[in-house]
C-alpha cells in the first residue's frame, strides 16, 4: 500500500495508567508518534505509572499534563483549578527535567476561562475530547480529535457532535460514525476518510480501557495499518499538529517567508554562529529567508552621540527594514540581537503590518544592561525586574559610566514604552532556567517558548582512544579560566587542552603551555572532542546555553560543568557528566580527579550524553521546535488582529 503524502496521524494516551507501557511498546514498534497525558495522581483511585516508567516513555514520546489529581476543571473554583494546572505541570517537569508543552482537559470538561488560564500558564496547546474532526482545530487550546479507541454507542457520537460545535466541518465524521455500528469498522472508515481528503487523524484512548476490553491485538493491528499508510514525516505529537496544520493551509505551500534581523558583534562568537546555523537550517528546508544584518565594526566610524542615539531608536534602520518588508512580504520576522545599531524601532512597523515578531533571548540584556548578570566576578541579580540605574553607578557595561548609561537607558526606555511586553509576539528562551529568569524580570510567561540550540553530529569514531580534558570557549574572566588553572594546580600531571581566544589568552599560554591550542576550525574542534575523555566548562556566570556542551554530547563526551545557570540543566549530574560548585577550584579538582580515576563510568556518561543529543539537540528536532514556535506566533498575531480594532 503506497504511503499517502497528505494524511497526518497523531495519537493521545490519557490518564498515565501503568498499562500505558503496553501502548508505549506498540507505538514504538510501529514507529508512530504520540503524546501521553499524565496526572500526578488520580482522585478516582486509579493507579498512576511509577516515575521510572514515565521517564522511559518520555525518552521516546511527548508528555503532557492532565492536572495534578485528574480533576474536572469545571467542578473547581478558579484558584483551585489554577493550582491543579500549575502544580501538575511543575511536578511533571521536576520529574522529567524537561518542559511539558501541552495539556489535556480531564473528562473533556472546561470553559474558555480555563483555556485562557492554560495560555497564561505558558502551555503551548490543550487537547479536548471533541471528536469526528479531521484537522487540528482553529484554537490551540481547544484541539479536537477524530476518534476514541473505545466501542461507544452511536448515540455517544451524536451527543458529542451536538456539544462540540463546528458542525459543518464534522458532518462527514458523524455520517461515518452512524453508518458503522461495529466500532472497529468505524475506526477504519474514519481513517480512510482522513487519507482520502488529506486531513488529520487523531486517535486517543485509555490504555486501561484497552486492557479491560482485551483489545491490544486490535490496537496493534490498527497501528500497523496506519504505519503502512502514513509517511514518517507525518507521524506527529500533539504539539506538532498546529504547526503542520498552519503550513498545510498556507497558500498550498509548505514554505514560509522569513526575515531574520541580527546585529552582529565585532568579534564573531557563539550568537553569530547560531544565527547563521538557523538561517541555513531554514533555507535547507525550502523556506525563503531574507537576512538584515548590521555589524558593530560600524561603531569605529561613528561619533559617540550618534551611536548612543541609534541604540535608543534607529529610524534609518527601521525604514530599511520597512522597505524590505514591502518588497519581501515576510510571514514572520525573527529577531536575534538589535543592540546597539538596529534598535527596536522597527517593531512598531511590523506590528502595524500585522507581521509576527519572534525574538531569541541569547543573553540577559533585557534584564541586565551588561547582559550577563555578573558583577566583580559574582552573580548579580540586582536589576532583575527593577529600574537598571545601579548599572550606571557601578559602571557595569564595559567599565564605563557613559556606555552603562546608554545600555541602562535603552532598557528603561523600551520597558516604559511597553516594547518588550507588548510588541514581541513570541520569545524564545534557551532552557527552563532562562525562561524562569525572564518571567521573574517581567516578560509575559505566555509568550515565552523554549528552544535550545543545535549542532550537527560528526561521524562516530568509537575506536578512537580517549584521554585528558578539553576546554572550549572565549578566554575571558566570566568563563572561569582562572578557576580551572587553580584546580589543575592541585592535580599535577593532569592534561587539559585549551581551545579559544580572548583577553586572557596570555594567561592560558602561561598556565597551559603547549596545551594551549588557540583558535581551531569547527572540524578540528569536533575531532579533539572525540579524543577527549571529558570537556570542562567552569563558567562563573549564568550561561544562557552552552554550545560547546552539546558539541561534546554529539561526540559522546561527558561534561564537567559549573552547577548553575543553563549548565545545571544541560548536564545531568552523574548521568551525562559531573557538576561542581561554581567558582570552587577544590571541588572542580575533586571532580576531575574522579573522572580520571573512573574512565569506564565516564564512557557510560558519554553514551548517555550522546542519547541526550539525539533527543534534544539535532537539527531535525530544532527545526520542529522552531516551526512550532513560528506557528504559535502567527496564530497569536491573527488572534490579536481579530480582537483589536487596530493592529
Amino acid at each position: 500500500m503506497p504511503l499517502n503524502q497528505d494524511v497526518i496521524f497523531s495519537c493521545s494516551i490519557d490518564d498515565g495508567h501503568p498499562s500505558d507501557m503496553k501502548a508505549f511498546e506498540l507505538l514504538s514498534r510501529h514507529g508512530l508518534n504520540a503524546t501521553f497525558f499524565v496526572p500526578i495522581r488520580n482522585r478516582e483511585g486509579m493507579p498512576v505509572m511509577p516515575a521510572a516508567d514515565l521517564r522511559e516513555i518520555a525518552s521516546r514520546f511527548e508528555i503532557g499534563s492532565h492536572t495534578h489529581d485528574h480533576c474536572f476543571l469545571n467542578k473547581l473554583d478558579l484558584p483551585v483549578a489554577q493550582f491543579q494546572v500549575m502544580e501538575g505541570r511543575k511536578r511533571l517537569e521536576d520529574m522529567l527535567s524537561r518542559t511539558v508543552p501541552g495539556f489535556c482537559y480531564p473528562g473533556g470538561k472546561y470553559s474558555r476561562v480555563h483555556a485562557q488560564l492554560l495560555r497564561q500558564a505558558g502551555f503551548a496547546y490543550a487537547r479536548t475530547t471533541t471528536n469526528l474532526c479531521f484537522d487540528s482545530g482553529r484554537r490551540r487550546f481547544e484541539m479536537p480529535t477524530t476518534m476514541q479507541f473505545y466501542p461507544h454507542r452511536r448515540s455517544v457520537y451524536l451527543r458529542n457532535f451536538v456539544k462540540g460545535g463546528r458542525w459543518h466541518r464534522r458532518q462527514a465524521g458523524l455520517r461515518l460514525a452512524l453508518e458503522n455500528d461495529d466500532w472497529m469498522l468505524r475506526l477504519y472508515a474514519l481513517f480512510s476518510h482522513a487519507r482520502k481528503q488529506g486531513g488529520v487523524f487523531h486517535l486517543w484512548g485509555h490504555a486501561k480501557d484497552i486492557d479491560e476490553l482485551n483489545a491490544w491485538p486490535q490496537f496493534d493491528q490498527f497501528l500497523g495499518h496506519v504505519a503502512q499508510r502514513v509517511k514518517p514525516a507525518n507521524r506527529l505529537t500533539n504539539a506538532q499538529l498546529p504547526t503542520r496544520a498552519f503550513l498545510r493551509g498556507k497558500a498550498q505551500s509548505p514554505t514560509m517567508k522569513i526575515l531574520i534581523v541580527h546585529n552582529a558583534y565585532q568579534h564573531s562568537g557563539g550568537e553569530d554562529t547560531v544565527v547563521h546555523a538557523e538561517l541555513g537550517l531554514l533555507r535547507a528546508a525550502g523556506h525563503e529567508v531574507e537576512f538584515y544584518s548590521r555589524c558593530n565594526t560600524e561603531l569605529r566610524d561613528m561619533l559617540p552621540f550618534k551611536a548612543a542615539g541609534a541604540a535608543f531608536w534607529n529610524a534609518s534602520a527601521a525604514q530599511q527594514i520597512e522597505r524590505l518588508c514591502t518588497a519581501f512580504a515576510p510571514d514572520l520576522i525573527h529577531v536575534h540581537n538589535t543592540f546597539p545599531l538596529i534598535s527596536p524601532a522597527f517593531f512598531e512597523s511590523a506590528v502595524r503590518r500585522q507581521i509576527p515578531l519572534v525574538q531569541t533571548l541569547h543573553n540577559f540584556r533585557l534584564l541586565c544592561p551588561q547582559g550577563m548578570l555578573l558583577r566583580e566576578g559574582s552573580i548579580c541579580r540586582d536589576c532583575i525586574g527593577k529600574a537598571p540605574w545601579r548599572a550606571i553607578t557601578r559602571r557595569c557595561y564595559r567599565d564605563s559610566v557613559s556606555q552603562s548609561a546608554v545600555a541602562a537607558g535603552v532598557l528603561a526606555f523600551h520597558r516604559q514604552r511597553g516594547t518588550y511586553a507588548r510588541q514581541i509576539t513570541r520569545y524564545i528562551a534557551l532552557n527552563e532556567f532562562c525562561r524562569a529568569t525572564f518571567i521573574e524580570g517581567g516578560l509575559p510567561a505566555e509568550r515565552l517558548s523554549i528552544k535550545p540550540h543545535f549542532v550537527h553530529a560528526p561521524a562516530r569514531t568509537d575506536d578512537v582512544p580517549r584521554a585528558g580534558g578539553l576546554f572550549i570557549g572565549r578566554l575571558s574572566a566570566e568563563k572561569g579560566l582562572d578557576v580551572l588553572c587553580d584546580a589543575l594546580a592541585l592535580l599535577p600531571g593532569c592534561a587539559v587542552q585549551i581551545i579559544g581566544d580572548g583577553p586572557l589568552a596570555q594567561l592560558a599560554k602561561d598556565c597551559f603551555g603547549a596545551c594551549y591550542l588557540g583558535t581551531q576550525t569547527p572540524t578540528a574542534v569536533m575531532a579533539l572532542l572525540q579524543r577527549a575523555a571529558w570537556l570542562v566548562a567552569p563558567s562563573i556566570c549564568y550561561e544562557t546555553f552552552g554550545m560547546s556542551l552539546i558539541e561534546a554530547f554529539a561526540c559522546g563526551t561527558p561534561v564537567i560543568a559549573s552547577a548553575h545557570g543553563a549548565y545545571a540543566e544541560l548536564v545531568r549530574d552523574g548521568v551525562t557528566g559531573l557538576l561542581f560548585r561554581p567558582g570552587d577550584p577544590a571541588d572542580l579538582a575533586r571532580k576531575i580527579a574522579w573522572a580520571e580515576a573512573h574512565p569506564a563510568q565516564m564512557r557510560r556518561m558519554g553514551e548517555s550524553a550522546r542519547r541526550d543529543y539525539a533527543l534534544h539537540y539535532t537539527p531535525q528536532r530544532n527545526y520542529e521546535l522552531l516551526m512550532d514556535i513560528y506557528a504559535h506566533a502567527i496564530q497569536s498575531r491573527q488572534d490579536q488582529c481579530r480582537t483589536l480594532p487596530v493592529c
